[in-house]
């Protein structure tokens, strides 16, 4: 039954016990049923607008639950309906108040729950959660709480409790960050993205995952991480050094095209000219690109440059450049590209015109 299941799922959310695929199936419960969600919002409304003593606030989740309960059992058979029909009579006036004061509490929290775990970037959290956002064109530093480093790339958001005062410290990322994760053996560091779920202790590792991009990579400088996907929560992966873990957003992509390409695939991290680590050179203000499609390089420079591409000819996306960039201008990146592999480009302001 949808209701039994949901408070069985919300108590071990509450106590600790709840299991990543647990708390998807929560919430997914309360996405899929249009009455779970308006007894939500009804109750976290009038929880919030009115002062109600225990006895109307008892009252109140009586009705409103018990309205709630009676939608459920609608799908059921009239026989059925009939016998938990008297089971209810049966039920003295005092159990039924404490079923439903237990009920409330535990929507109240949901509701606090729910907003964490699903709406983690949300301007309305300022009073919980600190959010660093690093814009087009500049890079950012930040500190944790307990003591882990971390350096977002341009065009990155970053969000984070105040405090890691809980069993683990987690963190959510869009865009591109490096981590050097303060050890803590007690308490897991946890960084989540759309896609991907990475666990560690202590380690320095680089994640790139821009919602624009269609990969999403984790490179593991030093130390040990665990990657998890929120599309199959049964599979896993373990990061040694120097590894690099790619996955592609889109599989159906990879299934129509020509080569056969995994989703998941893990590699080694191979150094490019001069022993650089393409994978970390923007921590020196470095571009570094390795037989790269101008499509994804252009996206490099837009977060570098602050500047949006746009393509006159399709074909030119798919043109392979290697180079490595430090000072150079957007323009002078442009004119070496442009005269290795002829295309033309015109710069208007931010905007960069490209074609054949």
């Amino acid at each position: 039954m949808q209701l039994e299941r949901f408070y069985l799922l919300l108590s071990r959310k509450m106590s600790g016990e709840a299991t990543v695929q647990e708390l998807d199936e929560l919430n997914e419960l309360i996405k899929a049923n249009y009455e779970l969600r308006q007894f939500v919002k009804i109750l976290s409304r009038e929880h919030k607008e009115q002062e109600m003593s225990y006895h109307e606030m008892d009252a109140f989740f009586a009705v409103h639950s018990t309205k709630l309960q009676l939608k459920f059992e609608e799908q059921k058979t009239s026989e059925t309906r009939k016998e938990i029909s008297s089971y209810y009579k049966m039920l003295s006036k005092k159990n039924i108040r404490i079923i439903f004061a237990i009920a409330a509490v535990f929507v109240l929290v949901l509701g606090i729950l729910f907003l964490r775990y699903n709406m983690p970037f949300i301007k309305e959290n300022r009073i919980s959660t600190n959010e660093i956002v690093s814009k087009k064109g500049s890079i950012s530093t930040v500190k944790l709480p307990d003591g882990t480093t971390v350096v977002l790339n341009a065009d990155s958001k970053l969000s984070y409790m105040h405090e890691f005062s809980g069993k683990i410290r987690e963190v959510y990322l869009s865009g591109e960050g490096y981590f050097d994760v303060a050890k803590d053996s007690t308490r897991p560091f946890i960084v989540h993205t759309d896609k991907i779920n990475i666990r560690v202790l202590g380690t320095a590792f680089n994640v790139k995952s821009y919602p624009q991009d269609d990969v999403i990579e984790t490179s593991l400088i030093h130390g040990k991480i665990e990657v998890t996907y929120n599309d199959r929560p049964m599979e896993k992966t373990i990061l040694k050094p120097n590894e690099k873990l790619l996955i592609r957003k889109n599989q159906e992509e990879v299934k129509n095209s020509n080569e056969s390409l995994p989703k998941v695939q893990v590699s080694n991290i191979v150094p490019a000219q001069g022993n650089i680590i393409s994978e970390t050179a923007w921590l020196e203000n470095k571009i570094v690109f390795s037989n790269e499609s101008l499509k994804n390089i252009c996206r490099m420079l837009e977060r570098r440059f602050a500047v949006q591409f746009e393509f006159k000819d399709d074909e030119v996306q798919y043109f392979a450049y290697t180079g490595v960039f430090e000072r150079e201008s957007l323009e002078k990146i442009m004119q070496y590209m442009s005269i290795s592999e002829s295309f033309n480009y015109t710069i208007i302001g931010n905007k960069v015109i490209i074609s054949k």
